[in-house]
């Protein structure tokens, strides 16, 4: 069983639970269930209150493709990094073949050894 210290109870007190029992219900199984710790604390618990959820952060893409592509880049970069700089390491660390790599690269405007950006 859990306990809940001073300072959780208190704050599960202080807080407006707009859902009545049943939120308050909620919140403390789902602490019970995700805490492996016996001993339950505020910082435990999940954010109580403090006003409404923030507004997603507008889209920097106009499209799908151009969305997927900028992860690419991405996780390739971070993979090329991690494998110090190995096509050949990262494309293993990818599960992928290492010529399909270095196609995605050459289309996704990664530099490739000995090439410039964009494969000038």
């Amino acid at each position: 069983p859990k306990k809940f210290d001073a300072d959780a109870v208190e704050a599960l007190r202080n807080y407006n639970w707009a859902g009545n029992v049943r939120e308050l219900r909620n919140t403390v199984e789902r602490v019970v269930i995700m805490r492996a710790k016996q001993k339950v604390s505020a910082s435990d618990l999940p954010p109580l209150g403090g006003g409404e959820e923030p507004a997603p952060a507008p889209l920097k893409f106009s499209s799908f493709k151009e969305a997927s592509e900028a992860h690419q880049r991405d996780f390739i970069r971070a993979k090329l990094s991690e494998a110090e700089g190995n096509v050949t390491r990262a494309a293993e660390l990818m599960g992928i073949d290492r010529s399909h790599l270095y196609r995605r690269m050459r289309a996704l405007g990664i530099k490739v050894r000995g090439e410039r950006e964009n494969g000038v």
